[in-house]
């Protein structure tokens, strides 16, 4: 499959080595400056939930990068893995310059989609969730990437798009989790997130946290206390 990932983070990394190692042509869209800077590829260091037991994987990834989209490169799937507050400038470049790509939303979303439908129709993308993470020191990505991801269309229902794709991860040896809600799977996941992460932050930190029952009911109760914001939105969260 021909893949637009847009930028070149952890997750677009991460996921764009992923499915270029699976055999599929990935190339990564880049702010001005970029390409010249990735000339000679990404260090990255994983460590790859996909085998058991986990893999550590020390490689090159010399990612294909482009800093111009042109109309007559035919894209099949554009994945959209930015800060949230990034969306906005990003949106523009899909409905302009990815043709009849299909667009894969990978990352969390706390607002609504109002934004997004205004300048992508909802038939042209669905949203999915990574799960793996990591950081850069220098041009070194120290990364972990576990074997499934979230999935699903925004409708909730099964297209074929979303068997496309779900067999695009799949032959990359990735489970998917296909939800019938993603937005409400979404808000779910921050939710219980911000229980935890506040509690984290209270306690001194994550090893702090695991060690201390009075901190881990304090991530409970906080997390309860989110998933009511959830409940108001309408999320069955039960």
């Amino acid at each position: 499959m021909e893949i637009l990932v847009i930028g070149a983070g952890v997750i677009g990394t991460v996921y764009g080595y992923v499915l270029a190692e699976a055999g599929n042509r990935v190339t990564h869209y880049v702010r001005s400056g970029k390409k010249r800077i990735l000339r000679d590829g990404i260090e990255l260091k994983l460590l790859d939930g996909r085998t058991k037991p986990c893999t550590e994987k020390s490689l090159k990834y010399r990612l294909r990068v482009t800093e111009e989209l042109s109309s007559d490169q035919r894209y099949e799937l554009c994945v959209v893995s930015v800060r949230h507050y990034q969306l906005p400038s990003v949106l523009p470049i899909i409905r302009d310059h990815i043709g009849n790509a299909d667009v894969l939303f990978f990352n969390g979303m706390w607002e609504g989609v109002e934004d997004i439908d205004r300048m992508i129709p909802p038939s042209r993308y669905l949203w999915g969730f990574p799960v793996a993470g990591g950081g850069f020191d220098g041009q070194t990505l120290n990364g972990a990437l576990l074997d499934e991801i979230h999935l699903g269309e925004m409708s909730g229902a099964s297209t074929p798009r979303l068997q496309r794709i779900r067999k695009l991860f799949e032959q990359a040896n990735i489970k998917i989790d296909v939800q019938s809600n993603m937005l409400h799977w979404l808000w779910i996941h921050f939710a219980i997130n911000c229980g935890v992460i506040g509690a984290a932050f209270e306690a001194g930190g994550a090893t702090e946290l695991l060690k201390s029952i009075p901190h881990l009911r304090k991530a409970i109760l906080a997390g309860r206390d989110a998933l009511s914001v959830c409940r108001a939105r309408g999320v069955y969260v039960s």
